[in-house]
């Protein structure tokens, strides 16, 4: 009987002191996982950032387009104006 109890004894140790390893690794992936997505969020967040700002030199592009577009037609109605007159 003696025996057995220390059998099992030393059972439980061992299953008791493997479990808490194997739940120390899997903390030890999580601090790592989470440390990872904190990374990913930062660069999400910047990539984010220069999206915005890359949408509004987009518009003020757009904007400068419209501009030059409209200083063409007043450019080629004027020059049809001054070859009908010229004629």
């Amino acid at each position: 009987v003696l025996a057995g109890v220390i059998l099992y004894a030393a059972y439980s140790f061992w299953t008791q002191n493997k479990d808490a390893k194997d739940l120390h690794a899997k903390a030890k992936e999580a601090a790592q996982w989470r440390g990872d997505s904190a990374e990913k969020g930062q660069k999400i967040e910047v990539l984010e950032g220069s999206i915005k700002a890359l949408e509004g030199r987009l518009r003020e592009a757009e904007l400068e387009a419209q501009k030059n577009q409209q200083l063409l037609e007043q450019s080629t109605k004027a020059l049809e104006d001054c070859q009908k007159a010229k004629a």
